[in-house]
């Protein structure tokens, strides 16, 4: 019970991190050099990863803000043939929902009451088992409750 609790609230944050980010890089982006060919953006409501062949001189990150809010709802793959590189585009709404989903399921969702005939040691259903005379009998499954 507590674990799911746990993995559902673990669900919720990240799709409230993740809801932040996407709504926030609509209207800035972060751009990072990783390496001498790789970039990685987070703008217009997408993560941007890109491949050049073209090294950078030096690692760069820059932050730019935009005066109007620009998205993107759906991915893509382009492949730049003047220049060699490969642009690949992830949109971030649908972790957004990924996440949050089934974690309002699992948070909203009322847990099945506790069988009352249950052995409290492995959880077998201990009904119609004859009751010995100095309680209920013994489980059958594990030999204890």
């Amino acid at each position: 019970m507590r674990r799911r609790r746990f993995w559902a609230k673990t669900l919720m944050l990240a799709a409230g991190l993740l809801a932040v980010v996407w709504v926030g890089s609509m209207r800035a982006g972060v751009f990072s050099q990783v390496g001498t060919k790789f970039t990685v953006s987070v703008s217009s409501g997408t993560i941007v990863l890109a491949y050049t062949e073209a090294k950078f001189l030096k690692a760069r990150a820059q932050f730019q803000v935009w005066t109007t809010w620009k998205r993107q709802w759906w991915g893509s793959l382009v492949r730049e043939t003047g220049k060699p590189a490969i642009w690949l585009r992830i949109p971030l709404w649908p972790f957004v929902l990924l996440t949050g989903i089934p974690g309002a399921w699992m948070l909203l969702r009322k847990p099945k009451p506790p069988n009352p005939n249950a052995c409290p040691a492995c959880g077998y259903d201990k009904t119609g088992l004859p009751r010995s005379p100095t309680g209920p009998a013994p489980c059958p499954e594990c030999g204890k409750g």
